[in-house]
């Protein structure tokens, strides 16, 4: 690994990306790592590094657990209180460990949700392409190891709507929201279960949305908007 940064500096190239992509392209760099090519974060990636996770039975002791504080801008949590979490372009592992603390807190949650907070854990404010590739490709390396599970709650195939969780962790946990959280941001099985808790004829149109209506209530929501209801009707069509 030494002897790639090094011969990389004598080429001009410092960028660990470039290096990752010449290590496919170029002759040169592929006689220095043998072949195989490296992840870009080049300075802690090694052949045969294998992913850690954390221990998760327990707070460590100099690593206290996550503690989120309110995102004033959508009032739902988003920043982590107490450290920041590795960039997602970091090596998968470091990213998957991460993300496998903040599920211990979290899960049940919504992919999407948890990479919004982690990008903003992070530093960011924005969960664009490649940062979403990045945070899917460590999430996936966390759930190929048995340490998450992520689980398509409604049939969908989009990785951004699963819904992942520890292994010791419920499958469903119902919890109080802010009242600025979309209602899509909640797991649909926790939702569900909030539906059968309340109770009533799911049959008709007029019933469904006075319950509807109720569930809203529950989280502490108003608007009944056409989006909501969507979602609503797609949770009681798949669960009840």
């Amino acid at each position: 690994m030494l002897t790639l940064l090094m011969y990389s500096c004598c080429q001009g190239v410092r960028s660990s990306r470039r290096i990752e992509q010449l290590c496919e392209s170029d002759v040169g760099y592929r006689v220095i790592c043998a072949n195989p090519r490296p992840d870009h974060e080049v300075a802690i990636a090694e052949p045969g590094h294998a992913y850690d996770p954390p221990r998760v039975e327990g707070p460590s002791v100099d690593a206290p657990p996550w503690s989120f504080s309110v995102d004033p801008d959508r009032g739902t949590a988003g920043t982590m209180a107490g450290r920041r979490v590795p960039p997602p372009s970091a090596a998968p592992d470091r990213v998957a460990s991460a993300l496998v603390e903040m599920i211990k807190d979290e899960g049940p949650v919504v992919t999407e949700v948890l990479f919004r907070h982690y990008v903003r854990a992070s530093g960011g404010h924005k969960v664009g392409s490649q940062i979403r590739d990045d945070l899917i490709r460590a999430l996936s390396r966390a759930a190929a190891a048995g340490h998450v599970i992520l689980r398509d709650e409604l049939g969908e195939t989009d990785k951004l709507r699963a819904v992942v969780r520890l292994p010791s962790t419920p499958e469903v946990v119902v919890r109080d929201r802010t009242p600025e959280a979309s209602i899509r941001e909640i797991p649909p099985s926790e939702v569900a279960s909030v539906m059968r808790s309340l109770g009533g004829d799911y049959q008709g149109a007029a019933l469904g949305e006075a319950l509807y209506r109720r569930v809203l209530r529950k989280y502490h929501m108003v608007r009944l908007t056409e989006d909501a209801q969507k979602y609503l009707e797609e949770v009681a069509k798949y669960y009840l």
